[in-house]
């Protein structure tokens, strides 16, 4: 089929995009085929005007594409074979590995160091162990939930949303791409006379068959992976070492001790007290989250997405197959009446994720496009 293709001289000065819908122009304002490039022999004259108007000569026509002829079969086992070599998705534990050392941890300000008022030593490491309680020690659940909800963003996101970015999105993508260039390719080849539907290239297949995490057991368990008993998880990793109290870090505490004036004494002098305080809380707090991070880590709290990212594929590839039987069957009833289906697809109606693979191709499309017109004799 004829198509455009643009060199690198192109200087996205966007006229050849003013004149014609076959180019658009990219993120960053250079030409581009459009989706539907299609030059026929319709619209060759306009494509030549837009080559000859390009003022750096980006531009030319080119012939591309694998289709070699119209007849039925060659075409519907070219497609079929074309959607079955797409790469299939898949997911290693590297791709969704937590390491909660990349993740951050919020803590409010700590009061009391550097500050000479204690009136012994074990005092002022008394009141340096309370308050790294207050700030961190006893926080380990908000601290915990912190690092699994960054993580459930940065890693686990893109496996329960839909959105084209998320994996099931990039996924069909693959596909549309293949339904794309086929529908561009017939519609070149046939000069304009076979024209697939307008959604033809549209390709949502989804685990369970719906985009919707609530309804979908896998995706909601992947949304909600950090309410299944992490933290007490990670808790008895971190409280089976020998290490695991609040006061096993006192080692890291510093204790310091001054000479503070107290006032006058009774024959006039001045008096003074040995106070002492504490420090290296920051320290001691930067120990603590380290220990727990590591407990995170230990746990291997990624078995169970990935458990569930491998069980939503296989219920993926499963809805793929369908939608690969289902495009095969437009397809074929569309090559055997393409006037026929001129007057369907001006009735169509969006009927989303249908199959039935006991119908044939055109009772299918009746199906699909008008409901209607079905005959009795269909088993639906």
């Amino acid at each position: 089929m004829k198509t455009f293709e643009i060199s690198d001289k192109c200087n996205a000065c966007g006229l050849c995009t003013q004149q014609t819908d076959l180019l658009v122009e990219d993120k960053v304002g250079k030409a581009v085929p459009a989706k539907k490039c299609v030059i026929t022999s319709k619209n060759l004259a306009e494509a030549e005007s837009v080559v000859k108007m390009c003022p750096v000569n980006a531009i030319k026509i080119v012939e591309k594409g694998e289709i070699k002829s119209l007849d039925k079969n060659s075409l519907l086992n070219l497609l079929k074979t074309k959607l079955e070599k797409v790469e299939k998705p898949t997911i290693k534990k590297d791709d969704i590995k937590l390491d909660a050392f990349k993740y951050q941890i919020t803590w409010p300000g700590f009061e009391g160091q550097n500050k000479y008022k204690y009136s012994s030593e074990s005092s002022a490491m008394s009141a340096a162990i309370s308050e790294f309680n207050r700030v961190a020690y006893s926080q380990y659940r908000k601290i915990i939930t912190e690092i699994l909800v960054q993580y459930r963003e940065d890693k686990l996101k893109k496996y329960y949303t839909f959105d084209k970015n998320s994996f099931w999105g990039q996924a069909n993508a693959k596909y549309e791409n293949v339904l794309l260039d086929f529908a561009n390719e017939v519609e070149a080849m046939s000069d304009g006379k076979i024209k697939l539907p307008a959604d033809f290239a549209k390709f949502e297949a989804y685990p369970g068959g719906i985009p919707d995490v609530e309804k979908s057991n896998h995706m909601w368990i992947l949304k909600h992976f950090d309410e299944y008993q992490i933290i007490d998880r990670v808790m008895a990793d971190f409280n089976s070492s020998s290490y695991h109290t609040k006061n096993a870090y006192e080692m890291y505490i510093n204790i310091d001790d001054m000479e503070v004036y107290a006032g006058r004494g009774f024959f006039g002098g001045d008096n003074y007290k040995t106070k002492y305080a504490y420090g290296f809380l920051f320290d001691v707090i930067q120990e603590y989250f380290k220990d727990l991070r590591g407990s995170i880590n230990y746990v291997d709290i990624d078995d169970r997405p990935l458990s569930e990212i491998e069980s939503a594929i296989k219920s993926y590839n499963e809805e793929v197959k369908k939608l690969i039987d289902e495009k095969i069957k437009i397809v074929e009833y569309i090559l055997n009446n393409p006037e026929k289906f001129k007057e369907y697809e001006a009735n169509k109606v969006d009927v989303k994720n249908f199959i039935d693979r006991g119908m044939t191709a055109e009772e299918y499309v009746l199906k699909r496009f008008v409901p209607d017109k079905i005959t009795k004799s269909t088993n639906v």
